[in-house]
């Protein structure tokens, strides 16, 4: 994401200036730097996620299971309105699966969570909390 400032421009250069004190009179001097910008990083944690663009980065969080599931845990986090515990684990698995199966579309999640039938009765729970919210 450095590739665009802080207004969403892009840009293939990063200005640096530095302000020094020169000569007897102790003048305040500028001198401009044009640096060329590294855009390439990696995801810590995941294997082969080298990316150089927002693009790449997207494809590689896209295909990592880890993130599907964190995208799905989160999204249950803020219906329930608080962490999941041990007992909420089949509900997110099986909004994660939902989720995987319809090709991340993100209204087949919000459905999977809300149509999740109760194998633990922890899917009431989570409606009550959102309803309460």
């Amino acid at each position: 994401m450095e590739k665009f400032d802080a207004v969403g421009a892009r840009r293939d250069k990063f200005t640096l200036v530095t302000r020094e004190l020169k000569g007897e009179d102790r003048e305040k001097v500028n001198t401009a730097w044009e640096l060329e910008i590294d855009a390439s990083g990696f995801v810590a944690g995941v294997a082969n996620s080298k990316f150089a663009s927002p693009a790449q980065l997207g494809s590689i969080l896209g295909q990592s299971a880890q993130c599907q599931e964190c995208i799905a845990k989160q999204y249950f986090r803020y219906i329930a309105g608080r962490g999941e515990t041990a007992a909420d684990r089949p509900v997110i698995r099986k909004i994660t699966e939902d989720f995987r199966r319809s090709q991340f579309r993100f209204k087949e999640l919000i459905l999977s969570l809300m149509l999740a039938r109760e194998n633990s009765g922890e899917t009431a729970h989570v409606v009550r909390n959102h309803q309460a919210h």
